[in-house]
């Protein structure tokens, strides 16, 4: 998938989903190994260790690390904010990183917002907010922004994040597909007119709630006319 031992070591599988602390229970370690024995030590690298010294000396030598993925297709952007490196993120987009820059097929609108939300860095979610990164931004089979925050383990159960993104625009109806039933379930009691758009019912009828599909009926008689069992709409 494009990602050398190093940045492995370094960064794990990807976010929230990382190398086992069975099997790596020091990353350092296995980092300062692999530099030693002449392991490239590539610019999303030392972003990822947080590395400023080396971070700064290759921006120096080259500005364009800021804008340019890595060979798994990933920003160093993404990585910065992953770890909660917010003097890093500050530095990359001083030198002109794009917060929605696409990332693999997965990430079309980037993925450093959805890492920072991930992880709960609340500063560095902020930064990234600031200079325009789309708070509805989501990772395919991973969620929206907002999404995401429920499966962090954020101390305050996430409700800082969550205002955080609210405040910059996201809202849980940007993206119907990353929904679970039970939000299907609360939208539907209250704001029952989201019943009429068409992404919204394809991505709740998903579900096959029977409860979720009494709710709709019962806001919405006619809300699945039009709709067969494959979700594909038919006339009449």
């Amino acid at each position: 998938d494009g990602k050398s031992p190093l940045i492995l070591a370094v960064h794990g599988w990807s976010y929230g989903c990382h190398t086992p602390e069975t099997t790596i229970r020091e990353r350092h370690v296995i980092t300062g190994y692999l530099l030693a024995r002449g392991a490239d030590y590539v610019f999303s690298a030392a972003v990822a260790l947080g590395d400023e010294a080396r971070v700064k000396a290759l921006l120096t030598e080259d500005p364009t690390h800021a804008r340019r993925l890595d060979t798994h297709g990933m920003s160093p952007l993404k990585y910065a904010a992953e770890k909660g490196h917010s003097h890093l993120v500050r530095r990359l987009l001083d030198h002109g990183a794009d917060p929605n820059l696409a990332e693999t097929l997965s990430s079309p609108n980037g993925a450093a917002l959805h890492a920072a939300s991930a992880e709960g860095h609340l500063e560095t979610a902020e930064m990234l907010l600031e200079a325009g990164a789309n708070p509805n931004a989501y990772v395919d089979s991973s969620g929206s922004c907002l999404t995401t925050v429920k499966h962090g383990g954020h101390p305050d159960g996430g409700e800082a994040m969550t205002a955080l993104l609210t405040r910059y625009g996201a809202t849980p109806t940007a993206t119907p597909w990353a929904l679970e039933t039970e939000d299907f379930k609360t939208l539907v009691k209250t704001d029952p007119h989201l019943l009429d758009e068409a992404q919204f019912v394809l991505s709740m009828a998903s579900s096959m709630d029977e409860e979720l599909a009494d709710l709709a009926l019962a806001a919405k008689p006619d809300v699945f006319r039009g709709w067969n069992a494959g979700d594909e709409f038919i006339s009449g």
